[in-house]
């Protein structure tokens, strides 16, 4: 996990994201259907939004969280298609902390990933911008059929891109 918010911390400090793309603040939760997090998180959660914008560009993120799980959204969109796919080849590499596998059928690059039994996402890559789907378990979750059940809540999120 730490590879992938170097990503969004690179965006933020090296300008790599683009300015003034005006999607308001709630751009990344616009991506997700709140019920559908709910049903995979088991529960409703509550909802955070975390945009932050600085003169070097814009990065979305939003967080629903639950006493057993959280579900995050983060949008990075960054100056040209070319800078986001070098950043994201830079940052979908398997190491000892996350596995990368990469997906087909989902926007210009895809990756499923997953950190021990804590952490399981999808990070994809679409023209200039980076998507990431991160879920977090306080109870070790098995990580048994979320693949699946994400994957749909990814191709829709791709789809607004």
């Amino acid at each position: 996990m730490k590879v992938l918010m170097r990503l969004i911390v690179a965006c933020a400090f090296f300008g790599l994201a683009m300015p003034g793309m005006g999607q308001g603040k709630d751009a990344a939760c616009d991506l997700v259907d709140e019920s559908v997090v709910a049903a995979i998180l088991g529960a409703q959660p509550s909802k955070k939004f975390m945009g932050n914008s600085s003169t070097s560009g814009e990065m979305y993120a939003c967080l629903f969280q639950t006493p057993r799980a959280s579900f995050r959204v983060n949008l990075v969109i960054m100056n040209s298609a070319d800078v986001a796919a070098r950043t994201y080849a830079n940052n979908t590499t398997s190491n000892q902390q996350v596995s990368f596998q990469p997906e087909s059928g989902l926007g210009d690059a895809a990756a499923w990933w997953h950190i021990g039994t804590e952490a399981y996402g999808y990070t994809v890559r679409k023209g200039a911008r980076v998507l990431m789907l991160d879920t977090r378990w306080n109870d070790a979750h098995s990580g048994g059929g979320l693949k699946e059940r994400l994957r749909p809540m990814v191709q829709a999120a791709v789809r607004k891109l």
